[in-house]
């Protein structure tokens, strides 16, 4: 773990001439048209006219560009009530470009007071700007605006979205950070319980801190820095993306990838959590999955115990911190394994996920949707539109205390049952640049447990011979009831296929991103009884941990328990618990303020039943 100078005494200084800065009229009326300078040259009628509301969502905006990322799931989708309804309204960031090969621009979306509408959110004279992100900020001083971050070349840049008139805060700012030496693809989080920090981060994996609306950032410190579980100097794969993600008490914020040979103690592939979780006064890592084709780790999802993914092969990542502090992870599962009961070794495309409460990775594909090849043998590797191979591109959403998860991810459009039929293949549309390309739909999965349990795979968006790709999840589900909302985008490619690939199939400016929501009942009465129906015992978070943590474990019937922690050299350091506890969830609170930093065991025993786990104490 590393200590660095708390961000909050950094601001200090820096707080009185912000806020005057930052200053601005808060008017009621909020009907305005944003200024034609920047808008898109779509008027709303004729927008809304060419791409009208249907089954699939809204129309949000149109754009040639059919790649929306190299590996990470970006944040392009929030909600904040916009036109004072006491409802959220989507806003969100897309990368627009009109011809093949042309500028790109930056374009600010939002649907209120009934209407889509939308403009640029950079100076249109400044090209080509790639792939945004979206915060809408709560608290210092630009409480109640937008921030956008995206690049050119490799600067990162950023712009704040006045809300209330809708349109971009002039005078443009200039660079944000990054060298120009390579493209930056930036990721960042505003703090605005630290009166409107700035945390940004591009691919260098250096992290940068402003403290001042943006005007100017500093290094702050890099990824990996203070923990000997890894070498970023030995990496030979960086992650093209860092995404950054925090909880909404800005509290824990974090950055998750997959680095190529930083490992030193193991297995040197591995998916590495670097973060804080006290507001960015120390920092620390956590190795939460290790392995690539290079070096194959069998056996760690705990639903398929005769595979090894390959994460580092792809550094496919979506994640999001919920409010509780914990960390869902969805991860791009490709791998190798026995398929179904097989025999032989073949490649395997599930989907992964994890979370930091509960500590063990799950595929939440069904095992017929994950195999190499559909029913007459066309290859899920070799028609797949762009990195989306197989089961790709996963997004997560939470409930604020955690416990109901809605996962996204784009898989293959089957003809009929998964794995049993054949793809809906688009055979190429003969043009240079032509190829075949499966259709893809997107599938969802939801849990009421935080995620030790799931729901079937549903279907979100499956039009046939339709190209549904890229899903994003605003973070927060909305929670009326017994009723759970999502909201998320997607792309819609009207050529199947990924243009700038070889084989991807022509440009075509058509393409939409559609925003939609979905709603679904929860399951009622769970509050009037406990049911458990396995013993269970959750890795502790946080991990690793400065001094306190906690540990969960469930108990299906009855019994005699004990939990106990020892030390690596198996001498017992604290027993938390010696008694006979009846049946439900339990939650027991660790101090190790007179321990040493190092690797710690804890086991549970109860009944019949044992579980052990380690835990990492960083002071």
């Amino acid at each position: 773990m590393i200590k660095i100078f708390p961000i909050l005494l950094l601001i200090v200084v820096f707080t009185t001439s912000l806020l005057f800065a930052q200053s601005r009229n808060v008017k009621v009326e909020r009907t305005q048209i944003p200024d034609e300078e920047f808008r898109s040259g779509i008027l709303d009628e004729e927008f809304q006219a060419n791409y009208p509301t249907s089954g699939s969502g809204d129309a949000m905006v149109v754009t040639g560009y059919d790649y929306e990322t190299n590996v990470a799931t970006r944040r392009m989708l929030d909600l904040v009530d916009i036109d004072g309804d006491g409802v959220r309204d989507p806003i969100m960031a897309a990368m627009k470009r009109d011809v093949e090969g042309g500028d790109r621009f930056i374009m600010f979306a939002y649907k209120a007071f009934g209407v889509v509408d939308i403009f640029n959110t950079f100076d249109p004279s400044q090209t080509p700007f790639g792939w945004p992100e979206v915060q809408y900020c709560v608290g210092g001083p630009n409480d109640g605006q937008a921030l956008v971050m995206g690049h050119i070349g490799g600067e990162a840049w950023h712009s704040w979205i006045d809300l209330v008139n809708l349109e971009p805060i002039l005078p443009f700012p200039q660079t944000t950070f990054g060298d120009n030496a390579t493209f930056a693809w930036p990721s960042f989080v505003y703090l605005g319980s630290v009166a409107g920090a700035i945390i940004g981060i591009s691919n260098d994996i250096v992290i940068h801190l402003s403290v001042d609306g943006g005007a100017t950032f500093d290094s702050l410190l890099s990824i990996g820095d203070g923990d000997s579980n890894v070498d970023m100097l030995a990496v030979s794969d960086f992650p093209a993306e860092n995404p950054l993600r925090k909880s909404n008490d800005d509290m824990v914020i974090a950055t998750l990838g997959c680095f190529a040979g930083a490992g030193t103690m193991g297995n040197p592939d591995v998916t590495y959590w670097y973060g804080s979780t006290d507001g960015g006064t120390t920092f620390s890592g956590n190795i939460i999955a290790e392995g690539s084709s290079d070096n194959p780790e069998w056996g760690w999802v705990g639903n398929r115990l005769t595979y090894a993914p390959w994460p580092n092969n792809f550094d496919q990542v979506g994640y999001n911190i919920d409010a509780t502090g914990v960390t869902h992870v969805m991860l791009n599962g490709y791998g190798e394994g026995l398929y179904m009961g097989g025999m032989d070794t073949v490649n395997i495309y599930p989907m992964l996920y994890w979370n930091s409460a509960n500590g063990e990775w799950l595929a939440v594909t069904d095992e017929n949707m994950e195999g190499p090849t559909d029913a007459s043998g066309n290859l899920v590797d070799e028609n797949s539109p762009g990195n989306g191979i197989g089961n790709a591109y996963g997004t997560v959403a939470n409930s604020s205390d955690g416990q109901v998860v809605f996962v996204l991810w784009q898989g293959p459009e089957w003809q009929g049952d998964p794995g049993s039929s054949d793809f809906n293949l688009f055979p190429g549309d003969g043009g240079a640049n032509t190829g075949p390309s499966y259709y893809t739909n997107i599938y969802y999965r939801t849990s009421e447990d935080g995620g030790a349990t799931w729901g079937p795979v549903g279907t979100l968006q499956g039009d046939p011979m339709v190209q549904e790709s890229y899903p994003v999840l605003a973070a927060d589900l909305v929670i009326d009831g017994n009723q759970a909302t999502a909201h998320y985008l997607y792309y819609v490619d009207p050529i199947p296929g990924t243009s700038l690939f070889a084989g991807g199939n022509s440009f075509d400016p058509n393409g939409v991103w559609y925003y939609n929501s979905y709603t679904w009942t929860l399951t009622t009465g769970v509050e009037d009884e406990i049911v458990v129906n396995s013993f269970n015992l959750a890795q502790n978070y946080p991990n690793p941990f400065n001094p306190t943590t906690n540990i969960k474990y469930s108990l299906a019937e009855r019994s005699a328990v004990s939990l106990i922690v020892y030390d690596i050299l198996g001498n017992e350091i604290a027993t938390l618990v010696n008694t006979t506890q009846s049946v439900g969830d339990y939650d027991i609170n660790f101090d190790a303020a007179n321990l040493a930093s190092g690797l710690y065991i804890y086991t549970l025993k109860a009944g019949s039943f044992t579980s052990t786990k380690k835990m990492m104490l960083l002071k």
